[in-house]
């Protein structure tokens, strides 16, 4: 889990962080969702402020999924089941991508 930094066009730079956690969502009724809080491993380097992004398992494919940083070295995602049918997915691995804008000078 190393971060990587890249330009574009001279104008913004981002450092990118990729890394695999295990995260459980319970099972999840039609027409509801929740929230569910995540570690990640020690030396993400994740904070609030960071953008975060899913590479969603297969298993999670019925489920809208968002995720945020919400505390240093940890992010929430927010679930929500409209397929019609209670979605059982339990414990996945997810494949986590933290970016985060640089200023001038990190």
């Amino acid at each position: 889990m190393a971060m990587q930094a890249r330009q574009y066009e001279g104008t913004i730079a981002l450092a990118e962080i990729w890394t695999a956690v295990s995260a459980t969502i319970p099972s999840v009724a039609s027409g509801s969702g929740g929230v569910i809080t995540v570690n990640l491993p020690t030396g993400s380097q994740a904070a609030p402020g960071d953008f975060a992004s899913l590479g969603e398992p297969a298993a999670w494919g019925p489920l809208l999924l968002d995720a945020a940083v919400s505390a240093i070295g940890q992010i929430q995602i927010a679930y929500r089941n409209d397929s019609g049918s209670t979605v059982n997915v339990g414990a996945q691995l997810v494949n986590v991508l933290i970016e985060r804008m640089l200023t001038q000078g990190n």
